[in-house]
């Protein structure tokens, strides 16, 4: 996915504080793994974006973010980068920035870890996502335009509140 932000407002949450003007996001899920290579995969696929500019560096560097989230923690992958001379550090709980030897910032989200009462639209993403999650999501879209969605999304979940 990518995502374009504009130059106001401004994001003041521990995730969308980190975008820039050109922002590639990479969701994985659960079944899906997290390695080295789809890392690099993530951004390979910033890079392509940035290539595609109308003209030369269209697209900076400098105006570029990859963020990758997953449900769990992928350990083996932060101990290939830091095998390989780059360092992962938590940024704030369950949202870690990789730097070094890479040329676009890059920020993981471990959607397990993120804190309690935030960050509902991730958490309900996952296969054993809590009630309470699902419920605060779907609040959240009731009270948007579109009820047919709201709807839907009880039928696939099978219960209604």
């Amino acid at each position: 996915m990518l995502v374009i932000k504009e130059e106001s407002p401004s994001l003041t949450d521990p995730i969308g504080s980190f975008f820039r003007k050109h922002n590639v996001l990479d969701y994985k899920s659960q079944e899906d793994g997290l390695t080295i290579d789809d890392f690099y995969k993530a951004q390979g696929y910033a890079l392509i974006y940035k290539s595609l500019g109308k003209t030369v560096n269209a697209i900076p560097l400098e105006e570029m973010t990859v963020s990758i989230f997953r449900h769990a923690y992928p350990r083996e992958m932060f101990k290939a980068l830091e095998e390989s001379g780059m360092f992962v550090k938590e940024k704030s709980k369950g949202i870690y920035t990789v730097t070094g030897a890479i040329r676009i910032p890059t920020q993981v989200v471990v959607t397990s870890r993120l804190p309690k009462g935030k960050y509902e639209t991730f958490k309900a993403l996952a296969k054993n996502a809590e009630k309470e999650d699902i419920l605060k999501l779907l609040g959240m879209m009731e009270s948007s335009d579109n009820p047919k969605m709201v709807d839907y999304i009880h039928k696939i979940l099978g219960f209604r509140y």
